[in-house]
């Protein structure tokens, strides 16, 4: 089924500017990593090049309908949607958390998150972030929306970035600032945009962390 995934998301009409929107349901209602299941997991080559943004949720209800038969796994089904441009679903932003504006990427990007991290600590520590709720609760669900200021140079594909930006951590307040934390199954919701604005010769990273609510429906 991976690969006929895979081949079947190489077929997507991408050009300039092209959005992808995911969306993951499951009869398990366990908590997991939404963004690793759609995007990560399968890697950026598995999606068309060029991609200005991505959006990724965890849908909420019933699955629909297979169009053909298909066994269960450990007693669970799982749906994986993908649709050009598109909003979030089944998640509107309640509040903001936090909000950060051009923190500079200076670290040379590895695959890992580490530059991301990296960046997002300094920017903390400098007074760059601004966090508007102090203190989420233990099981609070969260979305992130993140525009990547790209250079000439790039980055180029939101499938790609996003594995730096969501690979194993997430975006979340501790106390009074934003760190990358391994509790990434608590974002149900997210959005990685590439805009080609770079104010420097660093890519630069802008966000905003919301409390998340069901979309009415």
């Amino acid at each position: 089924m991976a690969a006929e995934l895979r081949q079947a998301l190489t077929r997507l009409p991408a050009g300039p500017g092209a959005v992808l929107a995911g969306r993951y349901l499951s009869t398990d209602q366990a908590r997991c990593d939404v963004e690793n299941r759609l995007f990560t997991n399968l890697g950026a080559s598995s999606f068309p090049r060029g991609l200005a943004a991505i959006r990724f949720e965890r849908g909420t209800g019933s699955l629909p309908p297979s169009p053909s038969p298909v066994a269960s796994v450990a007693g669970h089904r799982y749906y994986y949607s993908y649709r050009p441009g598109g909003v979030w679903r089944s998640w509107e932003c309640a509040e903001t958390i936090a909000r950060w504006r051009r923190v500079t990427r200076r670290a040379a990007d590895d695959g890992s998150c580490r530059p991301v991290w990296l960046a997002m600590k300094m920017a903390a520590a400098s007074g760059q972030v601004e966090v508007l709720v102090p203190e989420l609760a233990p099981d609070a669900e969260f979305g992130v929306r993140v525009v990547i200021h790209a250079t000439p140079r790039g980055p180029r594909n939101a499938a790609a970035v996003s594995e730096t930006v969501f690979a194993s951590p997430a975006l979340v307040v501790r106390g009074n600032y934003v760190q990358i934390s391994p509790c990434d199954e608590r974002c149900q919701a997210g959005e990685v945009v590439i805009c080609p604005d770079a104010d420097g010769p660093y890519p630069q990273i802008s966000g905003v962390l919301y409390a998340l609510r069901p979309a009415p429906g």
